[in-house]
C-alpha cells in the first residue's frame, strides 16, 4: 500500500491512542464530510474536535506512508 486516506489515518490514530469521543465533535464541520465513510466519520470528527487534525484545502490528497509514520 503506497497511500493511506485521511479517514484510515484518523481511525488508526484514534485506536492507537484511545482518543475518546468528544461531545462537541458534531460542531466541527468539513467541506467534504458527506464523503466520509461510516466507519471513519466519528474518528475524523473526534480528532478534529481535540485539535489533532484540521481540514486540508485539497482533501482529495492522500497521506504517504512515510509522512504518516512521521506524524505517529
Amino acid at each position: 500500500m503506497n497511500n493511506m486516506s485521511r479517514q484510515d489515518a484518523a481511525v488508526l490514530v484514534t485506536k492507537l491512542f484511545d482518543v475518546n469521543f468528544f461531545e462537541g465533535a458534531d460542531e466541527v464541520k468539513f467541506e467534504d464530510e458527506d464523503t466520509f465513510s461510516q466507519y471513519s466519520y466519528k474518528s475524523i470528527k473526534n480528532l478534529a474536535s481535540h485539535g489533532i487534525v484540521k481540514g486540508y484545502p485539497d482533501y482529495k490528497k492522500s497521506f504517504h506512508n512515510k509522512l504518516l509514520c512521521y506524524i505517529i
